[in-house]
């Protein structure tokens, strides 16, 4: 009977969003559309509709409307993009994107602040999508597909560039209280202004709770600033100086048997994770004459952890990882030029720069078993990355562009441990990546694009690159897409694409804790993307991923020596379908609601594909009411109707055992804004 409500919700849920766009008035405008400009797919200004990329833009109107607490609650609607919350707190956000695994390919998806790569080797992706708060947002831009062309290693699957507020030149100040399920608080403060040639904006947020299970507890601090100064009309500087303090607890996974009897216990009740993170950044832009720009980038960042955190799957604290002191730094300097020139008569957009980083990543850790300690390492590994790109948009026609693009990155590893000296090891590696693209005006509204592109990047697990003798992951994609506003009510974009890949990288299925090469691979897909006003005070979307991620040549042993071929099996953790779809109320005045619900398709835990895990729906309600002109009461039901379900598992294939983390139950959340 649930299942069946499930799937009229589903139906019921596509067919509004198919048919009642039919039904709209000529006379109303809407409050999207593929005019808007995007910066992160070409490093310079342009129209949605006008870069040969599949792109999606959250504006900081749509974050505030949806009632989203974290980085995940934000990005699980976007198209494509396969969101799973660990921990249902938003401390530990895993993602996958064209079929690079959304637990465990993280490092295959670029996360940025305003431009500026903010994981590296001291934190990884879902890390730093943990210490952004949502406060600071002006809009996300998520980028799908291979982005090394223009920003190197680590964008496999596409890039998501957070940007930030700018100060108000009005001066507001807000203070926002919620309160919400599993004990949890959420209390924010922002003030933005603007003094003559100085804009600043900041803001500070603590979130506390329980959790939704046992051990499950978290309580993090975020201080995000920037800082905007304007030296004449062509010339300006932007600071961001933030400081993130979290600390939160991991409940584990759960056996099968755990899962069926209580989702709520804990496997693992003394995990728990501490991290600090302090970044400071300047970005100085100048208009040199009316066809060049220079953008000047420098930024640093420190974090600091310690952890202890079950190794084994399912959990049994018995092996044990101690991680007593954890020291990660990067910093580096980019530089960029913008100009326009005439060549053989036709029209060039032409952007070239470099870029010089430097990460170092410390470590003091230990493992246990059964409380006794074992394997010592004091650890220090650098890594420095030179890169030089540029990238040509010719204009052919009034109707047509050619974009072509190349970047070359040479990375430099040095590893040392100072327990084990046979560890220490030295290695360098380089990659070129082209991208060669055409975007041709269809009509007054519709765009359509081509283009290929190679991507590259390095081991994320760099202390295995010479034990398990890992190699960079390698891949050409082919893609093509069309954009369209086919009247003033609709909007959608469609995409397909192709990835074939070498030496893909994905997680040990034997020990569950490595990485390891796994041959030869073929991502390919469909993205679909809609938005309409169905009237005055009513617009929708509808979200489609379709991906077939398979192995083509891959092949491991099990402990027992015994042979395993993969050949033509998915890749696990990936679904081959995810929908999103909903419709939004907004009378222009005092009242906003939205509904919206996420149905992730099957995805399989073992490359044998023996091992699936069920599909699953949930459903989310937002409502938002003005009590006057500075006072906003809310309220958020995530998981309306309390759907049971695994948002992730892995399987231990020589236990047949799964290793299952709960979905967050029914959560409901009210909360209270002032602008003072």
């Amino acid at each position: 009977m649930k299942k069946n409500c499930y799937r009229k919700v589903l139906s019921l849920s596509i067919g509004l969003s198919l048919t009642l766009p039919i039904y709209c008035l000529a006379n109303e405008t809407p409050s999207f559309d593929l005019e808007q400009v995007v910066v992160t797919a070409t490093r310079t200004e342009a129209k949605m509709k006008d870069v040969p990329a599949s792109v999606s833009i959250v504006t900081a109107k749509e974050i505030k409307e949806s009632g989203a607490n974290n980085m995940a609650e934000v990005l699980k609607k976007v198209s494509g993009l396969f969101v799973v919350d660990l921990y249902g707190s938003g401390c530990d956000t895993r993602m996958g994107l064209r079929g690079f695994q959304g637990v465990d390919g993280n490092q295959d998806i670029q996360v940025q602040v305003d431009g500026i790569t903010v994981n590296n080797r001291g934190q990884n992706a879902y890390t730093a999508l943990g210490n952004i708060n949502i406060d600071s947002i002006e809009k996300v831009e998520i980028v799908r597909g291979p982005a090394s062309a223009l920003y190197g290693a680590d964008s496999m699957g596409g890039v998501i560039n957070v940007i930030t507020k700018k100060g108000s030149p009005d001066g507001k100040t807000t203070v926002a209280l919620k309160n919400g399920s599993f004990k949890g608080r959420d209390y924010a403060f922002s003030h933005s202004g603007q003094e003559k040639n100085l804009s600043y904006s900041f803001s500070y947020r603590i979130q506390k709770g329980d959790g939704y299970r046992k051990n499950n507890d978290y309580d993090n601090k975020f201080f995000n600033s920037r800082f905007d100064i304007d030296f004449d009309k062509k010339s300006n500087v932007e600071v961001i100086i933030d400081h993130n303090d979290r600390y939160y607890r991991y409940p584990g996974l759960l056996t099968q048997a755990q899962y069926d009897q209580d989702p709520l216990r804990t496997s693992t009740p003394n995990d728990f994770r501490k991290l600090k993170e302090d970044r400071i950044a300047a970005i100085y832009k100048s208009q040199i004459s009316p066809d060049m720009s220079l953008t000047n980038k420098i930024f640093y960042s420190k974090t600091n952890e310690s952890r202890h955190f079950d190794m084994e799957i399912p959990s049994k604290n018995a092996d044990v990882y101690r991680l007593k002191d954890g020291d990660g730094t990067a910093y580096g300097v980019e530089s960029q030029v913008n100009f326009k020139t005439q060549l053989w008569g036709r029209e060039h957009d032409i952007i070239t720069g470099i870029l010089y980083k430097r990460e170092k990543l410390a470590k003091d850790f230990f493992y246990e078993s059964f409380d006794v300690p074992y394997e010592f390492g004091d650890t220090i590994l650098k890594q420095k990355t030179t890169a030089f790109y540029v990238q040509d948009k010719l204009n052919v026609s009034p109707k047509a562009s050619l974009l072509f693009g190349i970047r070359q990155d040479k990375f430099n590893f040095d590893f040392s441990d100072h327990k084990d000296s046979s560890q220490n090891y030295s290695s360098s590696t380089d990659a070129w990546s082209p991208k060669m693209a055409l975007n041709y005006m269809l009509s007054d509204k519709t765009n359509a694009y081509v283009s290929i592109s190679r991507a590259f990047k390095p081991p994320s697990d760099l202390r295995r690159i010479q034990t398990n003798k890992l190699e960079p992951e390698k891949g050409w994609n082919y893609e093509v897409g069309i954009k369209s506003s086919p009247s003033e009510k609709i909007s959608y974009s469609l995409a397909a694409y192709r990835m074939n890949i070498d030496n893909l990288i994905v997680l040990n299925p034997v020990d569950l804790k490595s990485q390891q090469n796994a041959g030869k691979a073929h991502h390919q897909g469909i993205e679909f993307e809609s938005e309409y006003q169905l009237a005055s005070k009513w617009s929708g979307f509808l979200n489609y991923n379709y991906t077939q991620a398979k192995y083509d040549n891959y092949l491991y042993k099990d402990d027992y020596g015994s042979k395993h071929v993969a050949d033509g099996k998915n890749v696990e953790q990936v679904p081959k379908q995810i929908i999103v779809t909903g419709l939004r109320y907004d009378d222009k005045q005092n009242f906003q609601g939205n509904l919206s619900l996420r149905w992730v398709d099957k995805q399989y835990m073992d490359p044998m594909n023996e091992a699936p895990l069920p599909s699953y729906a949930v459903v989310d309600l937002g409502l938002r009411q003005k009590l006057d002109k500075d006072t906003t009461l809310s309220l958020n039901v995530n998981n309306l109707f309390d759907r049971k379900y695994a948002e992730y598992a892995h399987y231990n294939s020589k236990l047949h055992e799964y290793g299952y983390s709960p979905g967050v139950g029914r959560n409901i959340w009210v909360g209270l804004s002032k602008q003072l």
